[in-house]
């Protein structure tokens, strides 16, 4: 596993880490999508706001998820994934809680450190929620790929155009 968080401090980590530091949590980078997060922060605000006019309960947990869900995948993928009034985001909600519920399950690994070679429990562990989470994630990411290879054939044209004239 590639994540700066599971990793042991080593080259590797440091490297992520440095790549964190400089193009994701940059001053830069985190004034640079300011506006992004009071967007979503007034989404938040209109939707409380529309579900008290209407007399319906707001569930504030499920409502700040999706609010950080969006925000985040926004900011990943430029694609807002849960919509409050559709009720979406509950199958990621479900996912993570799942993945949650996996971490925190004891590991035989944990304790008798001589079946890492084995690892009963690890395999199971990442085939369920963690499976799920990285074909929606790798299905984003191909979106996004595509959608550049797109604009990357439409400004070739319009290159070609306006060397032609």
């Amino acid at each position: 596993m590639f994540s700066v968080s599971w990793l042991s401090i080593c080259p590797q980590w440091r490297s992520l880490r440095k790549i964190l530091n400089s193009h994701i949590f940059s001053v830069s980078k985190l004034d640079a999508t300011q506006h992004l997060r009071y967007k979503k922060i007034e989404e938040l605000v209109v939707y409380c706001r529309k579900s008290s006019q209407m007399g319906e309960a707001v569930h504030v947990g499920a409502a700040i998820f999706r609010t950080m869900l969006n925000l985040l995948s926004n900011a990943l993928f430029s694609k807002d994934l849960a919509d409050p009034y559709e009720n979406s985001g509950k199958e990621f909600m479900e996912m993570v809680e799942g993945i949650m519920l996996e971490l925190g399950k004891p590991n035989l690994v944990d304790y008798f450190p001589v079946l890492k070679i084995v690892d009963p429990l690890g395999l199971r562990r990442y085939n369920s929620s963690f499976g799920k989470l990285l074909k929606l994630l790798d299905g984003l990411i191909n979106e996004r790929v595509e959608l550049r290879k797109l604009k990357g054939q439409k400004s070739d044209v319009f290159r070609r155009l306006t060397h032609s004239q």
